[in-house]
């Protein structure tokens, strides 16, 4: 019995010593909010209270897990070459008015895990740079305007990376950019067309750009990096003419991981350039004038209409939905294991289908229309929803078409005014159930009039 009772003494003695030792820790882990109460360095522990207009610190600043607020009509200086910063979010104004400034001779790196918000619920606020001659990048989740008026001085030298998800602000104070990036996992819509005039716009993997409505009027042409995804509302607009893709004369970079999209509502011009991943979207024509290629997967969405004037090859899958159109000019190559149209493709009268090789399959469900020369070595298929029409031209089939059957229906070839050359393999699906002739095909190596059939075969349907 004595032994239980030291033994329960014993852990009531260790849950004393480390309770407190929990507690410190769980307090000392709290995000602290810093206050400018005068103009300074930021640096300077004298610049900082831990209350609104409160009494200035003899030691200490923000860190990585703490919130600024900037404010008192007070200006804080980020000077020379200091250690790059880390916070959490930072307030530029409050009920009264703020600015941060950037010094001319700042290099250190800025890092905002969260909101950089200028403007205060009622106050002003401004980040000011004094014309750097390397500004220093500016990383934050998100950019936001408070409700106090917003200024950003000197915007061109002002380098942003972002990280969050989150729409970039209408007021015209935001419509100015250096460098303008998004990291991975970033997501930033344009709410007007910017400027930037940096040496990077930049889109990390798994970042994405939505200019589905507004554009960046890129000066200076930077190589635009698309490694993640890039939507496109637009053909033309922005401050200037060199948007991408209309007027935009530098050849981007295209990630492996990649995809664009042209999603107008209207005409828009596909930037002739070599694409991961493409998709097509939105009403009226997307055309390009000159050769292109995608490495990974082309989709054309439904109701969608793509123009490729000269020559478009397809390294992995092209998929066109119900309603889509896709229309070459030139040298189509299908080059994917598996492709599949279940809307209308039309080779022009200038333009040649080519299935290059046994291993690679194209696969018809909608109508595949050949005003050109087509030849193929790979196999197409035409389901049995599908059409095949040759309106021109010759059609090499080398053994290669496919015309298939199920308890759906049959794959048609419809009036052509072409030249089908080569065999065709023709499916028939034979339902169960009854015994009975049935005619597969006919003996005759020479044209024949039906007429002359009547009293021999049986001749049902129209024509």
């Amino acid at each position: 019995m004595l032994y239980r009772k030291f033994d329960l003494q014993k852990n009531n003695i260790l849950l004393f010593f480390f309770l407190p030792i929990f507690i410190f820790c769980s307090l000392s882990s709290k995000a602290i909010t810093y206050y400018s109460v005068s103009n300074g360095d930021w640096s300077a522990s004298s610049t900082w209270s831990l209350s609104s207009g409160g009494t200035a610190l003899t030691s200490g600043g923000p860190g990585s897990s703490d919130n600024v607020i900037i404010e008192g009509g007070f200006t804080v200086t980020i000077n020379a070459n200091p250690a790059s910063i880390n916070v959490a979010n930072i307030s530029i104004g409050s009920t009264t008015n703020g600015t941060l400034t950037i010094s001319s001779s700042t290099t250190g790196n800025i890092t905002i895990t969260g909101d950089l918000t200028i403007g205060g619920s009622s106050g002003s606020g401004t980040l000011h740079y004094d014309n750097p001659s390397f500004p220093p990048m500016l990383t934050c989740g998100r950019l936001m305007k408070g409700i106090g008026s917003a200024t950003r001085a000197n915007p061109i030298y002002q380098d942003f990376t972002f990280t969050g998800n989150f729409t970039l602000p209408s007021d015209a104070q935001f419509s100015t950019f250096g460098s303008f990036k998004i990291a991975s996992g970033g997501n930033v819509t344009l709410s007007r067309n910017i400027t930037t005039n940096g040496p990077d716009v930049a889109i990390a993997a798994s970042g994405t750009l939505n200019m589905s409505t507004y554009l960046i009027d890129m000066l200076d042409q930077p190589i635009f990096n698309i490694l993640g995804a890039l939507i496109l509302g637009g053909n033309s607009g922005g401050i200037g003419i060199s948007n991408f893709p209309n007027g935009y004369y530098n050849v981007p970079i295209i990630g492996p991981n990649s995809t664009v999209e042209y999603s107008f509502s209207g005409n828009q011009t596909i930037f002739p350039t070599t694409y991961n991943n493409l998709i097509i979207s939105g009403s009226g024509t997307k055309s390009v004038a000159t050769n292109f290629s995608v490495t990974n997967n082309l989709t054309i969405a439904n109701g969608a209409n793509m123009n490729a004037a000269a020559n478009l090859f397809i390294s992995n899958i092209l998929l066109v939905n119900s309603g889509a159109i896709l229309t070459v000019g030139g040298l189509f190559t299908a080059n994917g294991s598996s492709q599949t149209i279940d809307g209308n493709l039309v080779i022009s009268s200038s333009g040649t289908l080519s299935v290059p090789s046994s291993d690679k399959t194209l696969n018809v469900n909608g109508l595949l229309t050949s005003s050109g020369s087509s030849t193929l070595s790979g196999n197409l298929n035409i389901s049995p929803s599908g059409t095949l029409a040759v309106a021109s031209g010759t059609f090499t089939t080398s053994g290669q078409l496919n015309l298939k059957a199920s308890s759906a229906g049959s794959a048609r070839i419809a009036t052509s005014n072409g030249t089908i050359s080569g065999n065709c393999n023709v499916e028939f699906y034979i339902p169960g159930g009854r015994r009975a002739f049935r005619l597969i095909g006919n003996p005759f190596n020479s044209n024949i009039a039906v007429s002359s059939l009547i009293d021999d075969i049986h001749i049902t349907g129209a024509g």
